[in-house]
C-alpha cells in the first residue's frame, strides 16, 4: 500500500512556544523527527507547517514542506489539509507528531503494518505496556484500553482511551498493567477524511482526546504494543528530561 508520513509542526505551541525549533544537541527538534521518519523505511515524508523558519530548517535538512493555515485546530486537520495540496494520493497516511524526536523508527513501521495486515482496522496506533502507578494516575498520560484476546496478536482493538486510572484493579494495583498510548496514528485515506469532517464528539470533548471521535463514529482503532516509550516534548521540562536521558 502506498504510504506517506506527514509531520505536523506549528509554531504557536501554547505550553512551549516554538518547540519545533528547540535545539537538541544543536539540531532543531523537527529535524530530529524528520530523521527518525527517514529511518523507518518509508520514503515519502512531508512536514506540514505554518511557519517559514520551520520550513527553512526542514528544507536545509533535505525534507519536503507543505505550508498550511496557522488557524487549523489540530495536527490531524493540518496533515489532512497538507495531503489535499499534493497530486499524489496515498492508501495510508501516517501522522507522526513533531514533538517525538526520540521515537524509534521501528514503531513508525509497525504502526503502518497494522493497517497493511488487518483489513478490519481503520486507524492504527501504538501503546507501551507499563506497571507504573505514577503514570497510571497521571492525567497527562493517556491510557489505551485494549481488548487482549490473544497475547500473541501483533495488534489489539482499542475499546477506549482515557486520562483516568483504567482499567481498575483495586485488589493488587501495584502489579496492574496499563497501556501508555503513543501519539502516532496511521489512517486509511478515506478514514482520515471522514475523521476530520466529523464534528468533535461528546467523549472527545469530555476527555480532550480527539481519537475518541473515531470510536464514537464507528471507526476501528487497533494498537500494536511496542518495547520503547518515546518522550513527547510538551514543555521545557520534557526537553530537559530528554536531554538528561541521552
Amino acid at each position: 500500500m502506498k504510504t506517506a508520513i506527514f509531520i505536523p509542526a506549528r509554531i504557536g505551541s501554547t505550553r512551549f512556544p516554538k518547540k519545533a525549533l528547540a535545539k537538541i544537541h544543536g539540531i532543531p527538534m523537527i529535524v530530529h523527527v524528520l530523521e527518525r521518519a527517514k529511518e523507518s523505511g518509508i520514503s515519502d515524508i512531508f512536514v506540514a507547517t505554518d511557519d517559514e523558519v520551520i520550513k527553512a530548517e526542514v528544507i536545509a535538512a533535505g525534507g519536503n514542506v507543505i505550508m498550511t493555515d496557522a488557524n487549523l485546530p489540530s495536527g490531524t486537520d493540518r496533515i489532512f489539509a497538507a495531503s489535499q495540496q499534493i497530486t499524489e494520493k496515498y492508501d495510508i497516511i501516517i501522522n507522526l507528531q513533531g514533538d517525538m524526536p526520540d521515537i524509534k523508527p521501528y514503531i513508525i513501521a509497525e504502526v503502518k503494518n497494522v493497517l497493511t495486515s488487518n483489513p478490519s482496522a481503520d486507524i492504527a496506533t501504538a501503546a507501551y505496556k507499563t506497571t507504573s502507578l505514577k503514570d497510571a494516575n497521571n492525567p497527562n498520560v493517556v491510557k489505551a484500553i485494549l481488548s487482549i484476546k490473544n497475547q500473541d496478536d501483533k495488534a489489539h482493538k482499542a475499546l477506549y482511551f482515557t486520562r483516568s486510572l483504567c482499567p481498575a484493579n483495586p485488589e493488587n494495583l501495584s502489579e496492574a498493567e496499563f497501556f501508555h498510548h503513543l501519539g502516532i496514528y496511521a489512517y486509511r485515506q478515506n478514514t482520515l477524511e471522514k475523521f476530520v469532517k466529523a464534528p468533535p464528539s461528546y467523549l472527545e470533548k469530555r476527555e480532550k482526546l480527539e481519537q475518541l471521535r473515531a470510536l464514537e463514529n464507528d471507526m476501528s482503532i487497533y494498537a500494536c504494543l511496542v518495547n520503547d516509550l518515546p518522550i513527547s516534548i510538551d514543555t521545557k521540562e520534557d526537553l530537559e528530561a530528554l536531554l538528561s536521558k541521552k
